[in-house]
C-alpha cells in the first residue's frame, strides 16, 4: 500500500498545519473565553444602564455613580480613571440621539476622568499620553464644544508622537468641521 500523501504533500502540508494549530489552541479558549465574557458582560452592563436612562427609570448622576462603582466597566486591562472615562463616553454615545442634554452629562464626566490621568501620566509615556490626549480632543471636539481646548489637546498630543499618523487625521478632521479655531498660525 502506497502512503497517502506521497503525492499529495500540499495535503500533508496542510493536514499537518491543522493539527498542529489545534493543538495549540486547545488550551486557549479558557482565557479567550473569559475575557471575552467579561467584555460581553460590560457591554450588556452598559446597554441596560443605557436604557434606564433613556427610560428615565434612572438619572445621569446615579448612572455615573453605578458605572463608577462597576469596576471595570470596558472589560479592558487599562487604568481604572480610563476604564471609566470610556464607561462614560460610550453611554454618552448612546444617549447622544435620544437624550442630547443628558449625554453631555456623560461626556463631561469622561472629560474630567481623562483630564486626571492625563496630569499623572508622564510625558516619558508618550504613546500612551498621546492616545489619551487624542480622545480628550475628539470628546471635547465633537461633544461638548470645546474646539479651542481640543485644537490644543491634539497639537499637545502630536508633539508627543510627530510621526503618529492616526493622530494627525484625527487633527484634520477636527480641523475640517471647525475651520476657524484649527486655523495655524504664521
Amino acid at each position: 500500500m502506497k502512503p497517502v500523501f506521497r503525492r499529495r504533500p500540499f495535503q500533508a502540508a496542510m493536514l499537518a498545519c491543522a493539527v498542529q494549530l489545534a493543538a495549540q489552541t486547545a488550551t486557549v479558549p479558557s482565557t479567550v473565553d473569559a475575557a471575552a465574557q467579561a467584555m460581553t458582560g460590560s457591554l450588556k452592563f452598559r446597554g441596560d444602564l443605557a436604557d434606564a436612562v433613556a427610560k428615565g427609570s434612572v438619572d445621569a448622576a446615579g448612572a455615573i455613580t453605578r458605572l463608577k462603582a462597576q469596576g471595570k466597566v470596558t472589560g479592558l486591562d487599562v487604568d481604572a480613571d480610563v476604564d471609566f472615562a470610556y464607561g462614560a463616553i460610550d453611554l454618552g454615545r448612546r444617549l447622544a440621539a435620544l437624550k442630547p442634554a443628558v449625554a453631555v452629562t456623560f461626556f463631561e464626566a469622561a472629560e474630567q476622568s481623562l483630564g486626571a490621568v492625563i496630569q499623572r501620566t508622564p510625558d516619558t509615556s508618550a504613546k500612551d499620553k498621546a492616545q489619551l490626549l487624542c480622545q480628550l480632543a475628539i470628546i471635547r471636539c465633537a461633544h461638548l464644544g470645546k474646539a479651542t481646548q481640543a485644537r490644543q489637546d491634539i497639537d499637545q498630543a502630536i508633539a508627543l508622537q510627530p510621526k503618529d499618523s492616526y493622530l494627525q487625521q484625527a487633527r484634520r478632521v477636527m480641523a475640517s468641521s471647525h475651520a476657524e479655531q484649527f486655523r495655524t498660525e504664521g
